[in-house]
């Protein structure tokens, strides 16, 4: 059932049919639709291998199913090395202002390239404010922190753990909004963060994008980004430094039949001249499913995903004529426009 004032969609007691195999939900699900989807595990648990984790299984709770006024999550790992991780988000959006709340144990540092590196947030507090032109082609953020912070490493023979209180302060501007998230024409952004760490040190960090993405066919597309870092300063986090200065970031997506696709991403480096991570995926479309295999070079991570076609990353939904479907389009769409839009203000 879909609820067009909470926008959740609620399955209970579901089953997924794959090839003639049923497999039921083990719990009733509920998926908050929102103007940006990612990829999740909310439906079943799809399980993962990396060096560091060694078997990875993810659970996802949503703590807030019938609340509008905010959100609040809960993702459990159950890893054969690590033992049990959990990360908590509750976020209380107000206008163009979010509240948000943050607490973990034993964390990921995802989207660098620190295989080993963990830590726990207990607890950090942000608030955030946005203000986007009316087709969120343009717009600019802002942003002040504060948490309390524990980083590890676990490579054998890596530094102490380090402890530290952090204040951060940032700002930050996009052009070309809608070209970014369907990666077809130009975009250009610019952010900064300052942090302040509780026994004196501080850093800096100014970063300039530019990016710009096309569609080559009906079947293959791509796109490029430049990134350059401006430091000052010194930070005693790992997870908190710029692990590359200067970088391309290519991505490639193909369509090889009606039902399978490819992708491939990577960061090469300007400074060493050279490759430093890449991720594959290869996904197969089924109806409304799509089921996937990805590997990252970075850990040497892999594992499945299953996505919800229109819901959940970057798929397209099914042909949808019912009135339902019709309903959830209407809602998808309000919720692509800016929330003073939304408001009527």
């Amino acid at each position: 059932e879909f609820d067009p004032q909470t926008h959740r969609l609620k399955v209970k007691r579901g089953v997924l049919q794959v090839y003639g195999l049923r497999l039921p939900l083990l719990f009733d699900w509920t998926e908050r639709i929102g103007a940006e989807r990612e990829s999740t595990h909310k439906v079943l648990p799809m399980p993962r291998y990396s060096k560091r984790d060694g078997l990875l299984l993810p659970y996802y709770f949503d703590l807030a199913e019938d609340r509008t006024d905010l959100r609040s999550t809960l993702e459990v790992h159950l890893t054969a090395k690590r033992g049990v991780t959990f990360m908590s988000e509750t976020v209380v959006p107000r206008g163009r202002w979010v509240g948000e709340a943050y607490a973990s144990r034993m964390e990921d540092v995802r989207g660098k390239m620190f295989a080993n590196l963990v830590y726990d947030r207990l607890p950090e507090l942000r608030l955030t404010g946005y203000q986007h032109s009316p087709r969120q082609e343009q717009g600019w953020r802002a942003s002040l922190g504060l948490g309390n912070f524990y980083e590890r490493d676990q490579s054998l023979g890596g530094p102490p753990e380090v402890h530290r209180w952090r204040g951060e302060i940032g700002a930050g501007y996009l052009w070309g909004g809608q070209a970014r998230r369907r990666s077809q024409g130009a975009w250009a952004e610019v952010a900064g963060t300052h942090a302040i760490y509780s026994q004196g040190e501080s850093y800096s960090d100014l970063a300039l994008t530019l990016g710009g993405g096309r569609r080559f066919s009906p079947a293959l597309g791509g796109s490029l980004e430049f990134v350059h870092h401006f430091l000052g300063g010194q930070t005693p986090f790992q997870f908190d430094a710029v692990d590359l200065r200067t970088e391309l970031r290519p991505a490639l997506q193909a369509r090889l039949t009606e039902t399978w696709r490819v992708s491939a991403s990577g960061r090469w480096d300007l400074d060493t001249r050279r490759l430093r991570d890449y991720y594959l995926e290869l996904g197969k479309r089924m109806h409304c499913l799509t089921w996937s295999v990805f590997y990252r070079f970075i850990g040497g991570s892999v594992g499945l995903r299953l996505d919800i076609n229109g819901l959940t990353g970057d798929t397209e939904p099914p042909a949808l004529t019912d009135p339902l479907a019709q309903e959830y389009l209407r809602a998808q769409e309000d919720l692509n426009q800016p929330a003073e839009a939304r408001d009527g203000t």
